[in-house]
């Protein structure tokens, strides 16, 4: 009895009420996803792009201008070749720009331009986006330099002993001074350490590279120009190189990426080397840093610091814009940052095996979006109504 009694309450009793599902706001959604691209291609994927630039200008009798034509001719190779299996990604990049103007007043085409870097970097993937590398790059210059002067001007050679050589001046005539051979100056660049990709898409790419880095450079018996204009207005001084090598903690850092389906492209980085172990200085070398002082720098005063720039707009399929920013400190080769600008309209062909980019997937719903409405029912005209039978034909 105490039994049915028991399930009789059990049964009365209603049954516990459903939590209702607690409404969840609109999630936030990323313009970019930074994880669309991260999976790289298998196998070798290159790219060859050749091209040339051209300026003409031509002056007769205008006021504040020499009369004559300047011309200004350039040519520009990029090259490179990438391959990927499984954990291991080998990247390799060749470039070349060469370029030569010819002016009024120095009547004769000189160098403006002439640039050689090849360069390799071995990555192995511990994780997708994180490993280990190794680097080997080459940076030099192509043909002889050769400085060009007005009438006028004189060089001030100072030797690594610190010997000072006057040569030029010719009053009547151009001077020129050899600067340096084909080939010279050259710069290897060795380094390893770790990596990391944290952000992989086709918009924005950023990696950075910590390691320890080596720098040889061969440039005995060149000459670079570290001139003062204001204190020493006709006298070009002039400063022979020598032999070094460096090695110490390397940094880089690189970003890049592309719109409007790559036909605006960028890539902007910094490189920073601090040796810690370095040749000695020459005294010319010494006096160029700190004259007053006779002890080797440290090396804070020894840090190699590059700053790179490109922005790219491709106009038609072989036409583009480019823009080119480079600065360079090397204080063992010369105390001052270098700097580069180049503004091109370039006429380019470009070849490669990359497979073309696949349109963007529409975006997901949110999952506590409304279901969207079902399209409006059409009505349909009425069926037409059906034909009496006919009588069965009279006997």
């Amino acid at each position: 009895m105490s039994i049915c009694l028991l399930a009789g309450v059990a049964a009365a009793e209603p049954p516990p009420k459903a939590k209702a599902p607690k409404a969840e706001g609109p999630r936030a959604r990323f313009v970019v996803d930074f994880r669309e691209g991260s999976k790289r291609a298998a196998g070798w994927i290159w790219k060859v792009g050749a091209g040339a630039n051209a300026n003409f200008i031509d002056n007769q009798d205008v006021v504040g201008q020499p009369t004559g034509s300047a011309v200004t001719v350039g040519l520009q190779f990029d090259g490179s070749a990438e391959y990927n299996h499984g954990s291991h990604e080998f990247r390799n990049l060749l470039t070349l720009g060469e370029g030569a103007t010819r002016t009024p007043v120095i009547p004769e085409f000189v160098k403006s331009s002439d640039s050689l870097l090849a360069e390799s970097v071995y990555l192995y993937h511990i994780i997708d986006w994180a490993g280990v590398f190794g680097r080997f790059s080459i940076q030099s210059s192509i043909f002889a330099g050769v400085d060009v002067r007005p009438a006028g001007f004189s060089y001030a050679i100072t030797r690594p002993d610190g010997r000072v050589d006057s040569v030029g001046g010719a009053a009547d005539g151009l001077n020129r001074l050899r600067l340096s051979d084909p080939f010279r100056p050259t710069l290897f660049k060795e380094s390893a350490g770790v990596f990391a990709r944290p952000v992989t898409s086709r918009v924005l790419n950023v990696e950075a590279r910590l390691g320890v880095g080596v720098r040889e450079t061969i440039g005995a018996n060149q000459l670079v120009i570290n001139d003062n204009p204001v204190r020493t207005p006709t006298v070009v001084e002039v400063r022979e190189l020598s032999n070094f090598n460096q090695l110490g903690l390397e940094g880089v850092v690189g970003v890049w990426g592309g719109l409007a389906q790559k036909r605006v492209t960028y890539r902007v980085g910094v490189e920073v080397m601090a040796p810690l172990v370095h040749t000695d200085l020459t005294p010319a070398e010494l006096a160029m840093i700190d004259p007053t002082r006779g002890e080797q720098p440290g090396t804070a005063d020894l840090t190699n610091v590059e700053i790179f720039g490109k922005l790219s707009f491709k106009l038609i399929e072989w036409a583009s814009l480019d823009y080119q920013f480079k600065a360079i400190r090397q204080p063992q080769l010369v105390d001052l940052f270098q700097i580069q600008n180049n503004l091109l309209l370039t006429f380019s062909y470009i070849a490669t095996n990359e497979p073309p980019e696949e349109p963007a997937a529409p975006a997901a719903a949110p999952p506590n979006a409304p279901a969207a409405a079902p399209p409006p029912r059409v009505p349909q005209p009425p069926p037409p109504p059906e034909r009496p039978a006919s009588p069965p034909p009279p006997r």
